[in-house]
């Protein structure tokens, strides 16, 4: 990849690394990239007054690309018990096959040795996808539920609370 000077169209940096359009290692011409999906939605990964656009509304612009490439709309929460169940049941599904994915990129077999150098920067390039394909996928199960960015993080607080909680109570279930 060449380099692109920080904030060029197609670049943008990630954990102090730059990124681009095929920086990842699974990127090819039937992909879409996310510059594509943001241009899309008329959106950029931050506005000009420096606003970051939510990972979850990302998700939501793609689903929008989709609709009109594929006929399926999806960025709207389900409209039907039956709607919902093969929503939920399709991207649980794909999140398992991803999964697979990640842990095939790490050394889990405790009866073999790996080398040190195992996570080497493609490696870990790798990991970070697949660990990103994760959130699309939880995302568009957010989306089926009809949840806001709000309702995330208030329901991730009030899960850490208690999970907090039980920590202080020696761990035990509650």
């Amino acid at each position: 990849m060449d380099d692109l000077p920080i904030g060029a169209p197609g670049g943008f940096v990630v954990g102090g690394q730059q990124v681009g359009a095929g920086s990842f290692l699974s990127d090819s011409q039937d992909h879409f990239r996310s510059n594509v999906a943001k241009m899309h939605a008329g959106q950029q990964s931050a506005t000009p007054n420096g606003h970051h656009i939510s990972p979850l509304e990302l998700s939501r612009s793609l689903q929008a690309r989709l609709k009109e490439t594929r006929g399926v709309d999806a960025t709207l929460p389900a409209d039907t018990p039956e709607e919902l169940t093969r929503r939920l049941r399709m991207n649980i599904e794909a999140m398992h096959v991803e999964l697979a994915e990640l842990l095939h990129e790490t050394p889990w077999k405790e009866w073999k040795s790996y080398p040190p150098e195992w996570y080497d920067d493609a490696r870990m390039a790798a990991i970070k996808e697949e660990a990103i394909d994760l959130h699309f996928f939880l995302n568009n199960i957010y989306i089926a539920l009809g949840m806001t960015d709000q309702d995330i993080q208030l329901l991730f607080e009030m899960k850490w609370e208690k999970n907090m909680a039980r920590q202080a109570d020696g761990g035990e279930y509650r």
